[in-house]
């Protein structure tokens, strides 16, 4: 088992995760490393759900409440504090590294960017791209409901041929996501 500790944080304005963050997540499940996370809606929860979907363990939900405010059934730790800057000060001095998947807005996710040494995926919330090609052509919204989230149906960007394909229903189950 690992020694090597990553604090995975982000916006919670991001409703899906980038290619290049499951890419790094892939890394650090290859690795064996322990992974925390906030219990926060936007990238938190959606972390949990790919971790939960790829079967990883070495997860702990890191939270200020008695309880987390959304488990999806990790480990949890109630860290010492009344606010969540001070549950996030605490990850950033237990880990060794960071993972921030950012919008280039939140100040809470900058924050963490300066407390360890972070590899940051940038994201953009308001991207007109389809999740899956890329394209900019033909893009519409889908609804999809997330049962854990609210609102619990966001809007995600995608071409009518992945929808029509089934490869934007393939993105979604990679992510951990049923739909």
């Amino acid at each position: 088992m690992s020694k090597i500790t990553i604090f995975v944080s982000g916006s919670r304005s991001i409703k899906f995760l980038p290619p290049g963050a499951l890419q790094a997540l892939n890394r650090i499940m290859a690795q064996g490393f322990t992974i925390v996370v906030g219990d926060c809606l936007g990238v938190d929860v959606l972390v949990q759900c790919y971790l939960l979907a790829k079967g990883y363990q070495q997860v702990t939900v890191c939270h200020i409440n008695e309880r987390p405010r959304y488990n999806l059934g990790f480990n949890s730790m109630q860290v010492p504090g009344t606010r969540q800057t001070d549950k996030d000060a605490y990850m950033g001095r237990t880990a060794n590294f960071g993972l921030a998947i950012w919008d280039g807005a939140s100040p809470g996710t900058a924050k963490n960017i300066v407390r360890v040494k972070t590899k940051v995926i940038n994201a953009n919330p308001n991207d007109q791209t389809c999740i899956v090609c890329k394209s900019a052509k033909e893009v519409g919204f889908v609804k999809i409901p997330l049962t854990f989230l609210e609102p619990s149906n966001p809007k995600i960007p995608t071409c009518f041929t992945c929808y029509k394909s089934g490869k934007l229903k393939q993105a979604f189950e990679l992510r951990g996501i049923q739909c």
